[in-house]
């Protein structure tokens, strides 16, 4: 009998000693995640980014990538919120899966709103936090999307480069009808006016299957000193026009930063 009571105390004793370590390995597991979520918030990206929202018969959601500085591979988001300075603009997102790779994080918004700057990120363990973005600042297109098939062109190709911040944008479609005058055109965010001054838009070749379009643009470096920001991104949206119809064929993005003017 006192055997049996010896050997049952002792694993008391065990039970109790391994409850105690899980849960102080608990406690601080959960201490490291509150000081790398505090850390987080800290953060402020002085950048902006410019996206093209296009509404079509067939979609009306955008696909977005945050790019940020700091790892959150270990983060599990389950929800996304976005906020304009303090007022929440729209929860009508969905997490991409995978939803972090390499510091970037994708989801897609679901609903146009004009413009967030922070995130709050819902984690599965049912903690919140509030990331600052950037400030991004979205304009909605219209695309029919019914330009006949055999008239529609098609991507092949595109490239831009950026030199001391004058720009050149070079895309290439291929077709199955060759078109009797140039069909494609370019639309930029309207609140870069200093960008859109500066647009210069052609077609430089053109084959029985394929254009090839050019875009120049020139982005003043101080512009970087009004915005505020030390980097900003922007979308490019090409649509092909036919009748009175349109058809969004290319969304590009392009970054500039200061380092550019080195």
């Amino acid at each position: 009998m006192k055997r049996l009571l010896t050997i049952m105390s002792l694993v008391l004793i065990v039970f109790i000693a391994v409850s105690c370590t899980s849960q102080k390995n608990i406690t601080k597991k959960d201490q490291v995640e509150d000081t790398i979520l505090k850390k987080i918030q800290s953060y402020t990206l002085n950048e902006s980014n410019y996206l093209l929202f296009v509404e079509s018969p067939t979609t009306a959601n955008k696909k977005i990538t945050l790019f940020l500085p700091y790892s959150v591979n270990n983060m599990n988001i389950k929800e996304i919120s976005l906020i304009q300075d303090n007022e929440q603009v729209t929860n009508k997102t969905t997490v991409n899966s995978p939803n972090i790779l390499d510091n970037k994080l994708y989801f897609t918004l679901n609903e146009f709103i004009p413009s967030f700057n922070k995130a709050q990120l819902t984690l599965d363990n049912g903690k919140t936090v509030v990331i600052n973005t950037g400030q991004y600042i979205l304009q909605k297109y219209i695309s029919e999307e019914n330009i006949p098939e055999n008239k529609l062109k098609f991507l092949d190709s595109g490239n831009f480069q950026n030199k001391l911040g004058k720009i050149t944008y070079s895309a290439k479609f291929n077709y199955k009808e060759k078109s009797a005058e140039q069909d494609v055109d370019i639309i930029l965010p309207d609140d870069l006016i200093s960008l859109r001054k500066t647009i210069d838009f052609k077609q430089v070749s053109v084959s029985d299957t394929l254009a090839t379009f050019k875009l120049g643009l020139s982005f003043p470096k101080s512009e970087f000193t009004k915005l505020h920001v030390n980097s900003l991104t922007f979308e490019v949206l090409w649509f092909q026009k036919y009748s009175d119809k349109n058809a969004v064929i290319l969304i590009g993005s392009i970054p500039i930063t200061l380092n550019d003017y080195q």
